[in-house]
């Protein structure tokens, strides 16, 4: 678990951070400024988002399509976590605890999870942006998922599956 904040700077070469099926909790935020794209590999791993306070996903390194993700998971006892560019995650999202504000960036998924009523999926932007699921199995989001102050948070289900929200 990183309390603080997770910073890649200049050029990453001969090492990258690599997600196997592992978990990195970081309890601050996720700041990607290196020159190079390779130097974050999603793998099978996850990223979680800890503590309390608010936290960002940033940084001037963006894969096509946004951050990109495998599984990314927001356990926040209280604030949000904000995006500062599209988001993509190549399995599961779920969110257990605080606010994923994705202030009118748009997040496309394949499973939606979070078992806490309590859990808020918000869009806090005047943008109109969509979220996509693309699962084909069944999952469930007991919490909430709110539109912007003036943008809509649109959500698009495609595949065989069930998203219950």
């Amino acid at each position: 678990h990183m309390a603080g904040n997770l910073v890649f700077s200049g050029a990453i070469t001969g090492s990258n951070l690599i997600m196997t099926a592992s978990t990195l909790n970081i309890g601050g935020n996720w700041v990607n400024n290196t020159t190079n794209v390779a130097n974050f590999t999603r793998g099978t791993g996850t990223v979680g988002f800890t503590g309390s306070g608010n936290n960002t996903i940033g940084g001037l390194n963006i894969n096509a399509g946004g951050y990109a993700f495998n599984n990314l998971m927001i356990n926040k006892t209280s604030g949000s976590l904000t995006p500062g560019n599209a988001i993509t995650v190549a399995n599961t999202l779920a969110v257990s605890g605080g606010t994923f504000s994705l202030n009118g960036n748009s997040l496309s998924i394949v499973n939606l999870s979070g078992t806490s009523s309590t859990a808020i999926l918000n869009n806090n932007s005047a943008t109109n942006i969509t979220l996509t699921i693309t699962d084909g199995g069944s999952n469930s989001f007991a919490g909430l998922i709110q539109n912007g102050s003036t943008g809509t948070l649109s959500v698009v289900k495609s595949g065989t599956g069930t998203q219950q929200v």
